[in-house]
C-alpha cells in the first residue's frame, strides 16, 4: 500500500471589521465546496482528507491539511475565497509545510515577529 503524503497549508485569516471567524469544521467545508465549484468532483476526490488541523483565534491563523497531489488546487482556491459565512474575509497563504511540527514552529516565530 502506498503512503499518501500530506501538506500543511498555513493561512492567515483577515475578517472585515471586528467579526470572528467561523469554527474549524465550517472553514474546512467551505474550502471543500469551493474546490468542487472551481475544479469539479475529480479534483475534490484528489483532495481527499482536507480539514483544518489547528486554528489559533488570537492570531487568526489556521493550519489546513491536504493531500500533496492536490495541494496546488487548494492553494489557488484559498487565494480566491473572499467571503466566509456571509461576511467578507480575505485569506492569504503564509507558507506550506510537509510536517505539522515545523509548521507550528514557524507560526510561533511569525506571531512573535508580528507582535514587535
Amino acid at each position: 500500500m502506498v503512503r499518501v503524503k500530506s501538506r500543511y497549508v498555513v493561512v492567515k485569516l483577515r475578517p472585515e471589521g471586528n467579526r470572528s471567524v467561523p469554527s474549524m469544521d465550517v472553514l474546512g467545508s467551505i474550502i471543500k465546496s469551493k474546490v468542487e465549484i472551481d475544479y469539479g468532483r475529480h479534483v475534490l476526490s484528489m483532495v481527499g482528507n482536507l480539514g483544518v488541523v489547528e486554528y489559533l483565534p488570537h492570531s487568526q491563523i489556521a493550519v489546513i491539511k491536504c493531500d500533496a497531489p492536490a495541494c496546488k488546487h487548494v492553494l489557488f482556491t484559498i487565494a480566491t475565497i473572499g467571503e466566509i459565512s456571509g461576511f467578507k474575509c480575505s485569506m492569504s497563504v503564509l507558507w506550506v509545510s510537509g510536517i505539522l511540527k515545523r509548521a507550528m514552529r514557524k507560526i510561533l516565530k511569525y506571531v512573535k515577529m508580528e507582535k514587535r
